[in-house]
């Protein structure tokens, strides 16, 4: 169950939708055919944003749910064509795209995205592909010492230049990239670094957005999970990562759990995961006009973009 200093502290993000980006997002998909969107995620490159997202290909599909993409001016002018992320996997032999999450390297459009849950002894996988300006093949990441499920790597521009990977949060443990480069067809390798801290018996929070940066900060948001009936419930906390790439490298957690709405947070019927009770989960994060814009889904059916105050990460 929520602690009572949890369910004092809930912000409920959705009350500053920014109602120009979702009517757009909205209208764009319905458009295409698509139904049941949700999980945003958004990233700003220049005077272009980019937006991922999971849907059904129209209604009534069956899922697995299939990932998209594409990109916009900031003012909503001149909207690219939508690219069907999981087809574009499948060419590529990856038949599953699951959770698409945008950062930017170098100036260029990247989302890492999972194959799903596997059930059994098989192992699922994660993969980095680069959006734009050009689309390029998938390319598999393989760290040593894995878990049988892979979900949720947070990519950041390492301050030495190149890439590492947040991991997990409690206790923070970063990747180290070994080999294979950015943007070609091929693997990228990974090495874990020890935690600097010991592992804590219950792990409350998994990773969620990608990361924006200011200097040697990484802001984004996490997600802490509760139990309530024996069912999951993701609520997003504000994280300040410091220092990331460097050994003193710390993770700073927000008092505040964002929420779309009191309404999100109650039971609802017709649920496409049956472990779980409420999901407001992040799966974006970028900066216009001095404020964050959020990305996120509603309990698996409906998308989420929202404006922020970056004075809720202090």
């Amino acid at each position: 169950m929520p602690s009572l200093r949890a369910i004092r502290n809930l912000h409920f993000v959705g009350r500053r939708t920014d109602k120009g980006r979702i009517g757009w997002l909205r209208e764009l998909t319905a458009g295409a055919g698509q139904s049941n969107v949700f999980n945003v995620s958004v990233v700003r490159i220049g005077s272009r944003l980019h937006v991922a997202w999971r849907a059904l290909p129209h209604p009534g599909a069956q899922r697995p749910f299939r990932s998209y993409y594409t990109s916009v001016d900031l003012d909503g002018a001149n909207p690219a064509e939508i690219v069907d992320l999981t087809a574009h996997g499948a060419a590529h032999g990856v038949t599953v795209v699951a959770d698409p999450k945008l950062f930017v390297v170098s100036g260029r459009a990247y989302v890492t995205f999972n194959t799903g849950s596997v059930k059994g002894e098989a192992k699922n996988d994660i993969y980095v592909m680069r959006v734009a300006p050009e689309l390029c093949p998938p390319q598999r990441c393989v760290v040593h010492k894995r878990r049988r499920q892979e979900k949720n790597w947070v990519f950041f521009v390492h301050p030495d230049g190149g890439i590492g990977v947040v991991y997990q949060v409690e206790p923070l443990i970063l990747l180290k990239h070994t080999g294979g480069t950015l943007g070609r067809d091929e693997d990228l390798k990974f090495w874990r670094l020890p935690p600097a801290a010991e592992p804590r018996p219950v792990h409350l929070h998994a990773l969620g957005t990608p990361l924006y940066r200011e200097g040697n900060k990484y802001y984004g948001i996490v997600h802490e999970k509760r139990r309530i009936m024996g069912r999951l419930l993701y609520m997003g906390r504000p994280a300040t990562f410091t220092d990331l790439g460097r050994p003193e490298a710390t993770v700073r957690l927000g008092r505040r759990r964002f929420v779309h709405s009191w309404s999100s947070l109650l039971p609802h019927r017709r649920r496409h995961n049956p472990r779980l009770f409420s999901a407001t989960y992040f799966s974006g994060i970028t900066k216009v006009g001095g404020e964050f814009l959020l990305g996120y889904g509603i309990n698996d059916k409906k998308p989420g973009i929202v404006k922020a105050s970056q004075k809720l990460w202090s």
